[in-house]
Formats: C-alpha cells, structure tokens, sequence
C-alpha cells in the first residue's frame, strides 16, 4: 500500500481552490462539507475519503490523480514548472547558457 502525503494533497486541494476563485465556506458548501472540514483538508490536519477528493476533483476540474500524486490535470491557472523553466531558459543570452546551466546541475546535485 502507498503512503498518502496529506500535506501535500492539501496544498494541491488550496491551490485548486485558489485557482477557481473560491473561499473555503463556497467550497464546502458546493460539496457538502463544513467550512472546519474543508480547512482541514488543505491544512492536511485531516485526510479527505476517496469520494470526497472525487468531488473536490469535480468541483475544481482537476483529476484525483493530480490531487493524490500531483501528476494528471491540474488547476488551469496552476504554472507549469517545466514550462517555465523552458520560457526562462529561451530568454538566456547564447553566451551565458553555459553557466546558467552549470547552475542547474550544481542545484540537481544538491537535490539528489
């Protein structure tokens, strides 16, 4: 059995919700929950039941699995880092990709 991080589902769940331009008493009462409840959730003092993350999922178009795991849709306003690292990285003068790149792999060093 996998371990569920609910921390960060919670981040993704206030992310989402961020995103939809909702407060937490809107989105409790969209899924039926209470507002204590919904805070809960996003502050991972509480993990949501599987039908409960299917609602939020609904509720803010984004999948269980990118709830869950991160990785599936997302919340539509949510950055792409990947792409925003590409968009930086088109922006780099030729002559200082060299270095900006050497940074990058001193920082997967550290990472790792």
């Amino acid at each position: 059995m996998c371990s569920v991080d609910k921390a960060q589902i919670g981040e993704r769940l206030a992310q989402a919700r961020a995103a939809k331009g909702l407060t937490q008493a809107e989105i409790a009462r969209r899924i039926g929950k209470t507002e204590a409840a919904v805070g809960h959730h996003e502050n991972g003092v509480r993990g949501a039941s599987a039908g409960t993350l299917a609602q939020y999922a609904k509720a803010y178009d984004v999948t269980t699995d990118w709830l869950i795991t991160g990785k599936g849709r997302g919340p539509k306003d949510a950055p792409d880092p990947h792409a925003e690292v590409i968009d930086i990285w088109d922006h780099i003068e030729p002559q200082s990709k060299r270095q900006a790149l050497d940074v990058l792999k001193a920082f997967a060093k550290k990472s790792s």
